[in-house]
């Protein structure tokens, strides 16, 4: 692992090897402890959701919209990569976590600072409170190469983190 070379990359290029060579190591943790509350707080979410399948059965037309933009993120069309982006952001706005004082970004760009460098990395949807940076949803943007969006995630959160702090 000394031997690694660290370059500045931007975070959608980010893959094990950087974590490797950052000594970026994952713990997985169930929600319970990551979140420090046991049980954790049932979301709310509206009956109609938990008890029909189709859009077509929902009455509420924020549910209807939720599951056609889940169907469309499953089943996407070539050349229409957001569609994943649309159904998280309607998903977090509708689960709460997109308050009045809060946004829904999508395809921010925050500058990432690394071996001196500046690049960037790019968001799929941040929630923004007050231009702080409080969650992130990465999708994996190399479709050629093996899915591993874990890599690009933890560039944007470092990302993200610096912007923060920068503040």
């Amino acid at each position: 692992m000394a031997n690694l070379l660290r370059t500045a990359k931007s975070g959608t290029d980010w893959n094990q090897v950087e974590l490797h060579a950052y000594n970026i190591i994952v713990e997985l943790q169930d929600a319970a402890t990551f979140f420090g509350v046991d049980p954790l707080p049932q979301p709310a979410v509206a009956g109609e959701l938990l008890n029909n399948v189709a859009a077509d059965d929902m009455v509420d037309d924020a549910n209807y919209k939720l599951l056609r933009y889940m169907d469309l993120a499953m089943n996407p069309v070539p050349a229409e990569e957001f569609a994943v982006d649309d159904f998280a952001v309607h998903l977090l706005t509708l689960l709460g976590y997109v308050p009045r004082t809060r946004m829904a970004r999508t395809r921010a760009d925050i500058p990432l600072t690394i071996c001196g460098q500046e690049c960037h990395a790019k968001t799929d949807v941040c929630i923004v409170d007050s231009d702080d940076i409080l969650l992130l949803v990465q999708e994996d943007k190399r479709h050629k190469e093996p899915k591993d969006p874990e890599p690009q995630l933890i560039a944007a959160a470092i990302a993200a983190f610096q912007t923060n702090n920068h503040r």
